[in-house]
């Protein structure tokens, strides 16, 4: 029974989140889709409280989030959103950033390699040295977002967000993140607009105007709600 209106709105009646529920299970993989402004964002800000939720709304393993530490909450829910935050350092002090104790030079290889961003560290002039710039400036879309997942793979947190996360990263890079994802037995919510990664989900919620309209496996969504098959890609 998740709603939530943003405080400079109250009293105007509109809610960009209306009366949600579901249960995420261990070791399932959520996805979320459907129009720009339906609240997919604004979920994953309850979730990681960057945006408060109502008390008893939103629990973490039994437990309601507000009563936990938002320390606690953010090592145990990792979220990736499509504009990775990078800093002006090199590729091994960003994927080494607020992870203790510090990974090994080993872990960090294994998690670019599952992230698809090895082979491209390795054509660098300085390689785990380069430095990317602010904000990732000397770096792709598709290695930004490939950089992300692999600090969040180091991180190996219970919950996984990534909204929209594969959105800059070509077909043959996007099957092998989605194979990896898939071997690899985590909670997950995705928020994706893209085919392929929503027929790899266990179940797909579909949103609009901040409500759950429908659930399902993407193939019996499209069948009921031919757009998201035409919005995906």
């Amino acid at each position: 029974g998740l709603n939530y209106t943003y405080p400079q709105s109250e009293g105007l009646g509109t809610k960009v989140i209306d009366n949600i529920s579901f249960e995420l299970r261990e070791g399932e993989k959520i996805g979320v889709c459907g129009p720009v402004g339906s609240g997919k964002s604004t979920l994953f800000n309850l979730i990681t409280r960057v945006y408060d939720p109502p008390e008893q709304s939103v629990f973490f393993k039994g437990q309601d989030i507000c009563s936990l530490e938002p320390k606690v909450l953010r090592k145990s829910v990792a979220y990736a959103l499509q504009s990775a935050q990078l800093f002006s350092d090199s590729i091994e002090k960003n994927l080494q950033f607020g992870i203790d104790p510090e990974p090994s030079f080993e872990e960090l290889e294994k998690a670019a390699k599952a992230a698809e961003i090895a082979d491209d560290i390795a054509q660098f002039d300085k390689q785990w040295q380069t430095q990317i710039g602010e904000k990732g400036v000397r770096l792709s879309g598709g290695q930004k977002q490939r950089l992300a997942l692999a600090r969040i793979f180091l991180r190996k947190p219970p919950l996984m967000l990534l909204d929209d996360i594969l959105s800059a990263v070509d077909n043959h890079t996007e099957q092998s993140l989605i194979e990896y994802l898939d071997q690899n037995k985590q909670s997950m919510i995705i928020s994706s607009h893209r085919t392929s990664v929503l027929r790899a989900c266990d179940r797909v919620l579909l949103l609009e105007k901040g409500s759950i309209i429908d659930e399902g496996l993407f193939d019996e969504l499209a069948e009921r709600h031919p757009h998201i098959r035409e919005d995906s890609h």
